[in-house]
């Protein structure tokens, strides 16, 4: 299936969401306040209603309870990343979700080598520059962008794997 718009979303706190649309890749903050992501999303849906969403899986590890402190922040993520889900559904955007190493794995950003995270982000941050030098790239939206860029690879060269994974979510059944 061809889609008008296509949506990436990093839901951190610090994450973004990039759009293609009409040709164009565009960098939003992420809206995080329930009041800025029901303006969000309804100007998502005043651009298009063909449209797809691939979202960036949030999920608590076994060694994150190991960090002092570092389950919460996880919890409030993963609290947002269900708010995020359920603006997608109200709005009738179809998402698809995609763990971390499944966006990097198919964009080959898998390094071998041990680095620090700062070295991971600034490595991210290049390849997003290297892919979209039109845009202003951060280390705030560099995920969001690669996130789509994984998504429209595999729209072109999965769209059966793509569509399976669509149907797998009971919630992009109900329309």
């Amino acid at each position: 299936m061809e889609y008008e718009l296509i949506i990436a979303i990093d839901p951190g706190k610090s994450g973004a969401v990039t759009t293609f649309f009409k040709g164009e890749v565009r960098s939003f903050p992420m809206p995080y306040t329930h009041k800025e992501q029901e303006d969000f999303f309804n100007y998502l849906n005043s651009l298009s209603e063909n449209s797809i969403c691939f979202l960036e899986r949030v999920s608590l590890r076994s060694d994150d309870v190991s960090v002092p402190g570092k389950a919460f922040v996880i919890q409030k993520m993963l609290n947002h990343f269900q708010q995020v889900k359920t603006m997608l559904s109200t709005h009738r955007i179809k998402y698809v979700l995609l763990s971390p190493r499944t966006w990097q794995k198919k964009l080959n950003l898998i390094s071998l080598k041990e680095e620090s995270k700062k070295e991971r982000k600034n490595r991210y941050k290049m390849a997003a520059k290297n892919k979209f030098p039109q845009l202003k790239v951060i280390l705030k939206n560099c995920d969001a962008l690669l996130i789509l860029l994984c998504g429209f690879l595999m729209l072109k060269n999965e769209p059966g794997a793509v569509q399976i994974m669509l149907d797998s979510i009971p919630e992009n059944n109900n329309f």
